[in-house]
């Protein structure tokens, strides 16, 4: 009886499975479905806001709900889906996931979540997925350990999310049987540590913002075969970076800042014209530096091809100057040196106006950068960076003269040097053209003031006598035609014309001294300095005798007084 029961029970659940698989057999409204295949297709449904969990059959394999306006998943959206392996989720406006919305899907093996709105991995114990799409996302940080319970991973895509600003260390904890990484497009400055992928395959780090590969970097991707770090700004490249990595064949620095590369950049301490005949580099759009540094990628350019002939593009040399816009394969070997390199576009003789500028355009290379340094003719030394006396010289040696004078005449020599060699580059004439003539400065003049008359020796002589009131005669008239000459031999002007200064002239010492006087007549006059003096003694006794009269006068009326009061 008991058997009876077991029996009749399981038919009727299996008949309750088969009606309840019917009743859920059609197609979610404005999906489409293909039945046999077991693929529902949802995507573009601009009306669909949830996921349609209950109308969707429970054997459907592939599910897409890409391009709807489904915002979140909640726990078990799909938990009665246990046969679906492709679940596609793109370019909707997802933000939220519940820890456990994937829920259920043991058997799920590709998952789509690009180009949504998502700030943080959703948790997610899915052992058999193997592709995961992440790109274009909203990402901030991905933690250590993130993807631990994605142990069966074999597709990570996590390109073009600008916003994530840390990758650790340990985020591909557990991705052990990871074969393809792309992290590209996102401005990282460091490389995550490789060492728990292993077993990559292909690894994309392009457009990034590296700048430095260190030689560890790939040490433990002994299965790495293609490696994409195209236009990430790299300047250098470690020797040895890439020894470890035996399987590479495809290996892309395209549009970065390279000027060399290290001979011994894939086999440590052998050069790398022994590179295999099955790799594939792609080196164009780079600054390269054509000197002896490059020798070795010619050498294997012309033994092995190591460059695919039909995607190939020719090196094109950047520096040194005479060297620019060549294409590397193109410049004999032994034009290929080390060194500094100087280039000039004028000629070796100059002629430069007085008063002119001047520019010399030398531009010296090399690898370091060398030190210029000029000589004037003057034998002054000018380095580069310095500015003296209005002479500058530029950090790759151009000279520069404001202004022309006599000193910069003659020969000016330039020499560049670095840590590889040094280069004299061939002297520089000047000629400077139009050099005023030095003017002769005329003598100092000397004002010389007018002479004094010499004064007579003092001689006892008699007072002299009062000349008797006659009656003066008139003095004698000049002639007009020669006019009377100064001390100095200068001619006067006319009486009162002057300005009462000292004027001089230039041109000779001769002083022209004007005032409303005339002193050559007054010297001239016959009247002399005896005369003069005996007229003035005369008046000083005249008034004594007349102070004397009076003090007597005075006295005999004092007297007279005092004689009347008695």
């Amino acid at each position: 009886m008991g058997r009876l029961v077991l029996c009749l029970s399981v038919v009727v659940l299996a008949w309750v499975t088969v009606v309840s698989g019917q009743a859920r057999s059609p197609c979610p409204a404005g999906c489409r479905c293909n039945v046999p295949n077991q693929i529902v297709d949802c995507s573009g449904d601009q009306q669909m806001a949830l996921v349609p969990s209950a109308q969707i059959p429970i054997g459907t394999r592939e599910l897409y709900l890409n391009r709807t306006k489904i915002t979140n998943l909640i726990r078990n959206q799909f938990a009665n889906l246990v046969a679906m392996s492709v679940l596609d989720l793109s370019y909707n406006q997802l933000y939220f996931i519940d820890a456990g919305a994937f829920f259920g899907l043991g058997n799920l093996q590709e998952l789509s979540l690009q180009f949504n709105n998502l700030t943080a991995i959703p948790p997610m114990f899915l052992p058999r997925l193997a592709k995961l799409k992440l790109y274009n996302n909203h990402l901030v940080n991905i933690t250590a350990g993130a993807f631990r319970d994605l142990s069966g991973l074999t597709h990570l895509y996590l390109s073009s999310i600008p916003t994530l600003q840390m990758l650790h260390d340990n985020a591909f904890q557990g991705l052990n049987n990871l074969v393809l990484l792309s992290i590209r497009k996102n401005n990282l400055k460091k490389i995550p540590t490789l060492q728990d992928i292993p077993n990559i395959v292909t690894l994309d780090l392009s457009v990034n913002n590296f700048t430095t590969i260190k030689n560890t970097t790939f040490r433990t991707l002994n299965k790495l075969k293609e490696l994409k770090l195209g236009s990430c700004n790299i300047q250098s490249i470690e020797a040895g970076t890439f020894a470890d990595n035996y399987a590479l064949e495809k290996l892309d620095l395209t549009n970065n800042k390279l000027e060399t590369l290290p001979e011994n950049l894939f086999f440590p301490f052998e050069p790398s014209h022994a590179l295999d005949e099955g790799l594939n580099i792609a080196l164009w759009e780079n600054p390269w530096l054509c000197d002896c540094n490059l020798q070795w990628l010619t050498d294997s350019i012309e033994r092995i091809g190591a460059f695919d002939p039909v995607t190939y593009i020719p090196l094109v040399c950047d520096a040194p100057r005479h060297f620019k816009g060549k294409f590397l394969e193109e410049i004999p070997k032994n034009q290929l040196e080390c060194g500094v390199f100087i280039t000039s576009a004028v000629d070796q003789s100059q002629v430069v106006q007085f008063g002119g500028s001047l520019v010399i355009d030398i531009n010296a290379e090399g690898k370091p950068q060398p030190i210029v340094r000029w000589a004037t003719p003057t034998g002054i030394i000018i380095t580069a960076g310095q500015t003296i006396k209005g002479v500058s010289v530029s950090r790759t040696g151009k000279l520069t003269v404001a202004k022309i004078d006599a000193s910069h005449h003659g020969t000016w020599q330039c020499r560049a040097d670095n840590v590889k060699g040094q280069y004299d580059i061939v002297p520089f004439k000047i000629v400077v053209t139009d050099i005023p003539k030095p003017t002769t400065r005329p003598p100092p003049v000397v004002v010389v003031p007018p002479k004094k008359p010499a004064a007579k020796p003092a001689t006892k002589a008699p007072p002299p006598k009062r000349p008797a009131p006659t009656k003066r005669p008139a003095a004698k008239p000049k002639p007009a035609t020669t006019p009377p000459k100064t001390a100095t031999g200068g001619k006067t002007g006319a009486k009162g014309e002057g300005t009462g200064g000292i004027v001089i002239d230039p041109g000779s010492i001769n002083i022209k001294w004007h005032d409303e006087y005339d002193y050559d007549d007054y010297y001239n006059h016959e009247y002399n300095l005896e005369e003069l003096l005996g007229g003035i003694f005369g008046m000083f006794i005249f008034m004594l005798v007349i102070l004397f009269i009076i003090i007597c006068l005075m006295r005999i009326s004092f007297r007279a007084s005092a004689s009347v009061a008695v």
